[in-house]
């Protein structure tokens, strides 16, 4: 996986990300390669049960997300042909400003 970078969007960004009974996180997934959303989701899936993942790929289904909210947890690669994952953290933090933001980084 290249370098990614993950936004905690949760109304209790300090506490671990627990369902409520019934009902699982909403977990947006920004990465231009469908081999690295595919292993990012699979990762989630084991940590995470029941979930529901939103696959963005471009900066249409960014706005689509964005205008439909919900989400719970953003996961975002660094770099992308359409933007980078420090903007999508700043729009994250501009639309969410009581939920800071978690950065984390992986390389393989």
């Amino acid at each position: 996986m290249n370098a990614a970078t993950s936004a905690v969007t949760h109304e209790h960004a300090n506490q671990p990300l627990t369902p409520e009974a019934g009902q699982g996180l909403r977990i947006l997934v920004l990465d231009g390669s469908r081999e690295d959303r595919r292993l990012a989701i699979q990762m989630l899936q084991r940590e995470f049960s029941p979930l529901e993942t939103v696959e963005v790929t471009d900066a249409e289904t960014w706005v689509a997300a964005l205008t439909a909210g919900g989400f719970d947890l953003v996961v975002t690669d660094y770099v992308m042909h359409w933007t980078d994952g420090l903007e999508v953290l700043k729009t994250l933090k501009a639309r969410y400003a009581e939920c800071p933001p978690t950065r984390s980084s992986m390389a393989s």
